[in-house]
């Protein structure tokens, strides 16, 4: 359905390259513009040594946030007891299903819904995205605007052209997630490069005002296109 609907319109505006490479691989001919996710630049919080907890986010109803939270805590948060004793995890979200709520415990906070998420941002220290599936995340953009440093899957970060260790953490085994995880917890002067430079990727790319220039170009060229096909109309 996606491919037919792509081939019937001017123009189709897709969140991330690999959404766009399979999009024109079923439509040639339509012109294609990446418009991304928008994210406004927000208050950064606290300094690191302020900072304590790490930070998941995610609607439960969504499956891939649960999978998420499986994979993170089978698989990579028994890495981080012994490395970080006593770290806390906050595992933020609405619909949280039993085996998720399960994982409650001191340090192993489920939350549930939270209406003012903007302390959590603040306070915790590293955001977490341990997503086993493509395509582009708004938590993702959301945390790197309150310059919150990130460890991410690569297909969990789709979409924002992070770099690996300049303005994010990538894993996508367990033991390159904890990795990540251990350096920028423990480390001051890691987690202030990455915490600055994904601010400013934030502020170069994302905001209202960087989106809203991709957004003016890609109407113009419809304008621009349709004036034109008016143009050779009348001149028949």
């Amino acid at each position: 359905m996606e491919a037919r609907l792509a081939r019937e319109c001017d123009q189709v505006w897709c969140l991330t390259e690999e959404e766009e490479g399979v999009l024109r691989g079923a439509a040639p001919t339509t012109s294609f513009r990446l418009i991304p996710t928008i994210h406004p630049l927000q208050d950064r919080g606290k300094s690191f040594n302020e900072r304590e907890g790490l930070l998941f986010i995610g609607n439960f109803v969504h499956k891939p946030n649960t999978d998420a939270i499986h994979y993170f805590m089978r698989e990579v948060y028994p890495l981080l007891e012994s490395a970080i004793p006593g770290v806390k995890i906050f595992i933020v979200g609405d619909h949280a299903p039993p085996a998720i709520t399960g994982y409650a415990s001191d340090n192993v906070l489920v939350t549930g819904f939270v209406e003012d998420i903007n302390p959590l941002f603040q306070n915790c220290r590293v955001f977490i995205a341990p997503l086993l599936y493509g395509g582009m995340k708004g938590k993702i953009g959301q945390a790197l605007s309150y310059g919150l440093p990130v460890v991410a899957t690569s297909l969990g970060a789709e979409g924002f052209g992070l770099s690996h260790g300049e303005n994010v953490m990538f894993g996508d085994l367990p033991e390159t997630f904890a990795q990540g995880v251990i350096e920028l917890y423990t480390n001051p002067d890691r987690w202030q490069v990455l915490a600055d430079n994904s601010y400013s990727q934030i502020a170069n790319r994302f905001t209202p005002e960087a989106v809203s220039r991709s957004i003016n170009d890609a109407i113009g060229e419809l304008i621009k296109s349709d004036k034109e096909a008016m143009s050779r109309a009348k001149s028949r």
